[in-house]
């Protein structure tokens, strides 16, 4: 599987939502959890359809990153809900034989135009044209999103938003309503890398022990599958919490009265950007601007008293496309122009230094070049945004002589 997919799969192994880079990929892979599954396909009517050569279509429409309208629900486009949404977890059933197998050898073949196989070792493709995923060869089964494919499935800039339903229900419990839900509400996101075609992300898998079947609905075919988390599998463990309702963020310094009026400068600068609000803000001869940890294009002070200057112009980070802008970024939270229901006020905070990022997890080290300088991060303040989607993370480098020297946009991926 490409790296990228395998990005994906695995950001939710220490924490849902969580970017990962190749390092962490690793470490996390020795850590994470190994659960046995079942998997049983429903056949369903497939419709060809061509790949299309496009990357993956944000949540948003918008100059951000953020998601193409409609605007949904939160938690709606591939991030689970907030934990107290969920039923309240029930212990496992003693005694319980969850029905787990190995996953079928070999493993379906997809028609042409999709790889043949899954591009990760020990894996095989599981399903029918109509809708499969991927499942590990030795029958365990680590905490991931939920990943799908189908030849009806036309690609991101047809269908930004599929309208896969998937469904996680406890086999251990006589009363499988007790836990039972449905984390994406029939809408999911989609991505898109060279090695493995378009596919469709659908929530993530619930972390609490017992026998989960998870089942997954597209255009009229269905396919499920089976894992077990044993009652020990979250002992002595923190365990993973879903995306929402994201936890205060204290960093290693500080704030001192000349970082607040920076940051307070840099907002009223992104809410309303002009050649005299960006006079108020004290940039270096030349500014670096990135994405997360790397240090992407190059500014004049001067160039950045035009919006059209802070514009990156990659194709896709954290699995949103762009271009994308630190200003904009801002200033829709600022004006409570963030898609229906990913915030309730539009204050921001200042921290600074490393800070616990997404789902609670350290954040991304400072790019190269500015590890040294001081970083004076902008966010949304605790309790404004409903879920992870809605955060950002605005960091200013700072030199000793208080000089704006680079700026990144951080976010956390769908």
């Amino acid at each position: 599987m490409s790296r990228d997919l395998e990005h994906l799969l695995n950001a939710t192994a220490a924490a849902p939502s969580r970017p990962l880079d190749p390092a962490e990929i690793t470490r996390l892979a020795r850590k994470r959890r190994r659960r046995r599954h079942v998997a049983t396909a429903i056949g369903g009517v497939a419709a060809t359809a061509g790949l299309a050569t496009a990357v993956a279509v944000p949540l948003s429409s918008g100059s951000d990153g953020d998601a193409p309208p409609p605007a949904a629900e939160p938690d709606s486009a591939g991030v689970p809900p907030r934990t107290s949404d969920r039923p309240t977890p029930e212990p496992y059933a003693p005694g319980f034989d969850c029905p787990v197998t190995q996953p079928p050898t070999p493993g379906f073949q997809p028609p042409d135009g999709y790889p043949p196989e899954p591009n990760l070792d020990d894996a095989v493709w599981f399903g029918t044209e109509a809708l499969w995923t991927v499942l590990p060869v030795d029958g365990y089964y680590g905490q991931r999103k939920s990943v799908w494919w189908s030849t009806s499935f036309p690609g991101g800039p047809q269908e930004p938003q599929p309208d896969i339903d998937v469904t996680w229900e406890r086999l251990d419990l006589r009363d499988s309503s007790k836990q039972s839900f449905t984390t994406n509400a029939g809408r999911g996101t989609n991505a898109h890398t060279p090695e493995d075609g378009w596919f469709m992300i659908a929530g993530t898998d619930p972390a609490d022990p017992g026998c989960w079947q998870v089942t997954a609905k597209y255009k009229g075919a269905e396919l499920s599958y089976v894992y077990e988390i044993p009652s020990q599998a979250n002992e002595g463990e923190p365990k993973a919490e879903s995306g929402p309702d994201p936890a205060p963020t204290p960093g290693t310094g500080d704030v001192e009265q000349s970082d607040l009026a920076i940051a307070d400068a840099f907002v009223s600068f992104a809410t309303e950007p002009s050649p005299e609000t960006a006079a108020s803000l004290p940039f270096a001869d030349r500014v670096e601007l990135g994405l997360g940890p790397d240090l992407l294009v190059e500014r004049t002070a001067e160039e950045l008293s035009s919006p059209d200057a802070w514009l990156i112009d990659e194709d896709v980070f954290r699995a949103y496309t762009g271009p994308f802008s630190v200003l904009e970024r801002i200033r829709r939270h600022v004006a409570g122009d963030m898609p229906e229901g990913l915030q309730v006020r539009s204050e921001t905070k200042v921290v600074i230094g490393d800070y616990p990022y997404c789902a609670g997890s350290a954040a991304p080290p400072p790019p190269d070049g500015v590890k040294d300088l001081r970083r004076v991060s902008i966010q949304p303040a605790d309790g404004s945004v409903t879920s992870w989607l809605g955060m950002f993370y605005v960091d200013l480098y700072v030199d000793e002589d208080r000089l704006i020297r680079a700026v990144t946009l951080d976010l956390c991926e769908p």
